[in-house]
């Protein structure tokens, strides 16, 4: 019975509020938050690889690198954060609003210029 409670309580997160947390929920909620960010930055470069494969058969310039290195910029410069801002939501929406602006400004700002740095050399700007 032991083991069996010790995964429940692994596995569970309390749902209702974000205050109590047990250690092991609050393990577990950042635990499944990296998860499903992996998971959406991994299917969206699937995708625009997909995508950039097809489009390869008319364009004769390899983009797929730099635009994956764009992606993957992006969600590690915003990744985080922007779920940290939900946070900020049920408080004060026009609050949620400014902090999603800059935040989102801010990665796609860091990772276009990292795109275009990492086309033409091999260096990146590091945050």
């Amino acid at each position: 019975m032991f083991i069996i409670n010790g995964i429940t309580n692994f596995l569970s997160v309390a749902p209702d509020s974000f205050a109590p947390l047990k250690h092991t929920s609050a393990i577990n909620l950042i635990f499944w938050l990296a998860l499903s960010l992996f998971f959406l930055e991994n299917s969206l470069i699937m995708l625009v690889q997909y995508g950039l494969q097809g489009i390869s058969k008319f364009i004769p310039i390899d983009l797929t690198g730099g635009v994956v290195a764009t992606i993957n910029q992006f969600f590690m410069t915003c990744g985080f954060p922007l779920k940290f801002a939900y946070l900020f939501k049920p408080f004060s929406s026009f609050l949620y609003t400014f902090i999603y602006i800059i935040i989102v400004s801010i990665g796609f700002c860091t990772s276009t210029t990292n795109g275009i740095l990492s086309f033409f050399t091999d260096k990146q700007i590091k945050f």
